[in-house]
């Protein structure tokens, strides 16, 4: 099995600790950022294979800090999730690459089978060639 390096930012720890719970639980290994300023000094520092970003924080929203990391990092699968998804949250996601979009409402069963469908797809892409991590 490829182990995956996963960037986890939410302001909210519940959701930061338990997606990063999960992740390490299927033997990846779990970042986890607290500010959307603190995810792009982790991309700025790390490569991440994913990153599972919350919509809705203070001082830095989920899009204004995908549109850093797109700077840093362009081809990095990001899966996005806000407790209060509008057709105008989503669609701005959608024009930076997101791979899914994840209502927090939803999160304990669509963020795994997202994962889990990003963790098999980016595993077949590298079976293919080398993984560096």
């Amino acid at each position: 099995m490829i182990k995956f390096k996963v960037l986890i930012v939410d302001d909210e720890i519940f959701f930061r600790s338990i997606v990063g719970d999960w992740v390490a639980s299927w033997g990846h290994e779990a970042v986890l950022a607290s500010s959307g300023s603190e995810a792009v000094a982790a991309v700025k520092n790390d490569k991440f294979d994913i990153i599972i970003l919350d919509y809705l924080m203070p001082q830095m929203d989920g899009l204004a800090t995908l549109k850093q990391i797109r700077k840093i990092d362009p081809d990095v699968a990001v899966i996005m999730f806000s407790g209060h998804p509008t057709g105008e949250t989503i669609g701005g996601t959608e024009k930076l690459g997101v791979i899914s979009f994840v209502t927090k409402l939803s999160l304990a069963t669509d963020i795994q089978n997202a994962l889990k469908s990003l963790f098999s797809m980016i595993e077949r892409k590298l079976k293919g060639g080398s993984h560096e991590s």
